[in-house]
Order: structure tokens, then sequence, then C-alpha cells
């Protein structure tokens, strides 16, 4: 088993994964597309928020007072 995974490692590190395309990634842009997709998802769930009279134990229970049909497809 050892060995297996031995060969499976040498093998996604000399075939599969290439470490020269990691210093031509343009991370600025990937982190940016990260970021603004979260503020999306942020902006969606405010949006669509409903005021609560009463403090939710947890989290599961403040999402179950929240309609999420606005953020559905």
């Amino acid at each position: 088993m050892r060995k297996r995974l031995q060969a499976f490692i040498q093998y996604f590190r000399t075939r599969i994964f290439k470490r020269n395309l990691l210093r031509y990634f343009d991370w600025p842009l990937f982190i940016l597309i990260i970021s603004i997709s979260l503020f999306g998802v942020v902006a969606i769930f405010s949006a669509t928020a409903t005021s609560v009279t009463e403090e939710p134990a947890t989290i599961m229970e403040m999402l179950d007072t929240q309609p999420i049909t606005y953020a559905r497809l």
C-alpha cells in the first residue's frame, strides 16, 4: 500500500502538477474574484434577511428563519 501511495505521489508530481504553473498564476485576480463573490453572497443574504423577534440559539436556527428563495436560480 505504501509503495502504491509513493508511486501515485511521484506520478502526481511529475506528470499532473507542474510547479511552474503556480509561478504564472494570477493570484491578485484570483483573490479579487473570491472577494467579490463573497461580497455578493453577503449582499444577497442581507437583502433577503428578515428581522427576528427573538434571538436564535444557534446558527442553524438563525438560518432556518431566513428566506433563501431569492438566492435560488
